[in-house]
């Protein structure tokens, strides 16, 4: 009995010696990082534009220096129907189609208050050139 078990726990051992590694995976250009960028000219035209921006200028003054956004949300709380401002939202750099990746994903937000004025201003850009 003693040499029965010895001899399986051999031909296993031994069986998972000479299975094939696992496949590697190949890359692909869904995994090129980023994903999509802007010309690095625009980049730097809305990094600079957003940093001239301060709290208390106007919607208006907003699109004057950085254009159309992205997307332009309501706040409106979850189970809520009243906004308490608006979130514009200008993309630079994406890392990863589909996926929202804060550590390389570059952007601009502005806030707005109700009455469309500025509350603050995050920029998350890397400018190289």
């Amino acid at each position: 009995m003693k040499v029965t078990r010895l001899a399986f726990a051999l031909t296993v051992i031994l069986s998972a010696c000479d299975a094939p590694p696992p496949p590697t995976p190949k890359p692909s250009a869904e995994t090129t990082h980023p994903a999509w960028t802007l010309p690095p000219a625009a980049k730097r035209k809305l990094a600079e534009g957003a940093s001239k921006l301060k709290a208390g200028d106007s919607y208006a003054t907003v699109i004057a220096a950085l254009g159309k956004p992205d997307e332009d949300d309501q706040e409106i709380p979850k189970g809520g129907t009243v906004s308490h401002g608006r979130l514009l939202h200008y993309r630079l750099s994406t890392y990863e189609s589909g996926f929202t990746n804060l550590f390389h994903d570059e952007n601009v937000y502005v806030d707005l208050d109700t009455k469309d004025v500025v509350r603050k201003i995050t920029i998350h850009v890397t400018l190289t050139e």
